[in-house]
């Protein structure tokens, strides 16, 4: 019937020893690895039970086999966020997903797919991998090149530039996003002389032109179409919100800069 309050009014003791005499046929011993989450941790238990009440247990050492299959299911539950890698990882992957749109020949570096392979290209490194701050200190740049051919990070390298050089000699990071053009911030000063927009395979980047304080001013994917006309309006703002920094009437002919007129070798 309903149990909800229950409660025991008649009970007779039984002591181990005529438990282990009786029903020692029902033992069941079990190892069991579960996640730690104080300790950041796996922690290891070997149970000795009759049916779902423990009778004792006692820790013991992992052995890789039950760490890793730990290791995945957590990955799985927490997803690859919980791995925190380093930024380097993540714009590498944003370059692979940015190129993969691109060619179909690469592998897939989805976050489901990663997830699917854990085995493959994951638990290979897990060996004697204990605490979470191990896992995080594994080389996961290494793990994810591994995946691809030398010839295709070959191209991965030579059509996914890291870095585009502007006509001021700075080399300004690409930041590559797998659904969108790849976008270049930098100085609106430091496109000077450029009168050809930017591409990357054939395709146009995403520049954001930023004011000397590195504030947005605009966003084009036609740098010489902006050139000859919204930058007139934005040349009478910054003049007077600048005046110590160069701002020419023809920019696309103008030498490019990073610093103000005072630091500049010559103006026209």
């Amino acid at each position: 019937g309903n149990r909800q309050g229950a409660r025991i009014r008649l009970a007779a003791a039984i002591d181990a020893k005529h438990i282990e005499r009786e029903l020692a046929a029902r033992f069941e011993i079990r190892d069991v690895v579960a996640w730690d989450e104080e300790k950041s941790m796996l922690a290891a238990r070997r149970q000795r039970s009759l049916g779902a009440i423990v009778l004792d247990e006692n820790a013991f050492a992992i052995d890789d086999a039950h760490a890793n299959i730990t290791w995945l299911q957590l990955l799985r539950e927490r997803g690859l966020d919980w791995l925190q890698w380093p930024d380097a990882v993540s714009q590498w992957l944003q370059r692979v997903k940015w190129l993969q749109s691109r060619i179909t020949d690469l592998p897939d570096f989805s976050t489901q797919a990663l997830l699917d392979e854990l085995e493959q290209w994951l638990e290979p490194y897990l060996s004697r991998v204990r605490k979470l701050s191990e896992l995080r200190a594994l080389d996961f740049g290494a793990m994810l090149r591994a995946r691809l051919t030398y010839t295709q990070q070959q191209q991965l390298e030579r059509e996914t530039p890291t870095h585009f050089t502007l006509p001021s000699g700075t080399r300004q990071p690409i930041e590559y996003r797998s659904d969108a053009a790849p976008k270049l911030a930098a100085r609106m000063t430091e496109f000077y002389g450029l009168d050809v927009h930017p591409t990357l395979g054939g395709e146009p980047m995403l520049l954001e032109l930023l004011s000397p304080a590195r504030q947005p001013l605009q966003l084009t994917g036609d740098l010489p179409g902006f050139w000859r006309s919204a930058y007139a309006d934005v040349r009478k703002e910054m003049k007077g919100r600048y005046p110590k920094h160069f701002w020419p009437e023809q920019p696309w002919s103008a030498p490019a800069t990073a610093t103000t007129k005072k630091h500049m070798k010559s103006l026209p």
